[in-house]
């Protein structure tokens, strides 16, 4: 059989009897069932991913398309991408399953009653070796068209719940595994299994499951979007975790770490501010702000125990400065060629202009230490050059 499963073997039961049919020929009915028996057991085998790219990089997305996943709305009902179903669902798999059916049935039940004919035939007639042969062999028929009657059933029962998952989908290339539990009242491992079976058997033309198993993708590029999503994911946590054992192994750790991050929020936010105002002037004044700040938070970073001398400067210096700089870009946006606005505006600037200055201050402050440290450095070494003779 093509792929070894029901779908296929419906085809090639079909083929068979048409030519049956037509050229009488049973040698060929035999043999299809013969194969049949030897391949049943391997039904189903196939690859479980099936997508139309051969290699295993997975091509990059888009940055609408990276939006689109991270914000879990892909497209509208209109505009995404229609999930795609083999094409032999809708016909050759119901042509299969009523064959399987018709066949099945009507071959166990003539299968059956001439075995059941020579066996009462044996037991009133004794054990002849022709009546043994003709019980064998249609015992053997009647298991095997048993066993077709089964997988029509089988089939039946799968499609209909095929139906019932494209009917879940609606036009989604995806949809949540505990969805079509709640709609097929099967348990979670069923439909998972289910539908393991249904992607090896071809019903969709694309099939994917997250590596959870929590969620079914009809369509390639909802499957990238995925693998993009776990791949980030995985980034930040790596990210996250590598920061907390940076911030857990030094001392003081925990309130520095939240000092800094405080700061980068102030940081942040003269930055956002200096983007919205248009003014060269505020601009270039925020721009001072701005570097002046990064550089406190970074030398207070790099050496933890200045973090006393900069309490004050967090606590009261730096959000009124925020709150200064939020007021100015309020009243540029909505008070414009308004006389007390504009004379508050212009008190503003010349504020930063004395904050600025005061910040400054404030990071001499901070290294001063070090720069006493490297003046008598400098001090002793010179001294020691000219006891040594080796300056004039």
């Amino acid at each position: 059989m093509k792929n070894d499963n029901f779908i296929d073997f419906g085809e090639e039961i079909s083929r068979t009897v048409k030519k049956v049919l037509n050229n009488q020929d049973f040698y060929d009915l035999k043999k299809m069932i013969n194969r049949t028996m030897q391949n049943g057991p391997r039904m189903g085998e196939g690859p479980f991913y099936q997508g139309p790219f051969g290699g295993d990089e997975l091509p990059p997305l888009s940055k609408a398309n990276k939006n689109a996943w991270n914000n879990r709305n892909f497209q509208t009902q209109e505009t995404r991408p229609q999930p795609t179903y083999h094409k032999k669902t809708k016909g050759t798999g119901s042509v299969a399953s009523t064959l399987f059916l018709i066949f099945g049935i009507l071959g166990s039940v003539v299968t059956g009653l001439t075995a059941l004919v020579g066996i009462v035939a044996e037991a009133f007639i004794g054990n002849l070796p022709l009546l043994t042969v003709i019980d064998t062999v249609f015992g053997i028929l009647f298991i095997a068209f048993l066993f077709m009657t089964i997988c029509g059933v089988k089939l039946k029962k799968r499609l209909k719940r095929f139906s019932l998952y494209k009917k879940v989908l609606n036009g989604r290339t995806y949809c949540m595994i505990e969805e079509l539990t709640s709609v097929s009242e099967k348990e979670t491992k069923f439909i998972v299994k289910d539908l393991r079976n249904m992607i090896k058997a071809g019903l969709f033309a694309e099939g994917y499951l997250d590596e959870q198993e929590t969620c079914l993708m009809t369509d390639y590029t909802t499957y990238t979007q995925y693998m993009q999503t776990v791949k980030n994911a995985k980034e930040r946590q790596e990210a996250e975790k590598k920061e907390q054992e940076k911030w857990a192994n030094r001392e003081g750790g925990a309130e520095l770490k939240k000092t800094i991050d405080e700061g980068k929020n102030y940081i942040r936010t003269i930055k956002e501010a200096n983007d919205a105002l248009p003014e060269v002037e505020i601009s270039e004044k925020l721009d001072v702000l701005e570097t002046v700040t990064t550089k406190i938070f970074d030398y207070v970073e790099q050496h933890p125990e200045k973090l006393p001398e900069i309490r004050k400067f967090m606590c009261y210096y730096m959000p009124i400065t925020l709150k200064m700089v939020k007021a100015y870009q309020k009243f540029d946006e909505h008070g414009k060629n308004i006389s007390e606005v504009e004379a508050t505006k212009l008190e503003i600037k010349g504020s930063l202009d004395t904050i600025n200055r005061a910040y400054q201050n404030l990071m001499n402050k901070l290294m001063q230490d070090d720069i006493l440290d490297v003046s008598s450095d400098i001090s002793a070494l010179e001294t020691i050059l000219a006891q040594e003779g080796l300056t004039e």
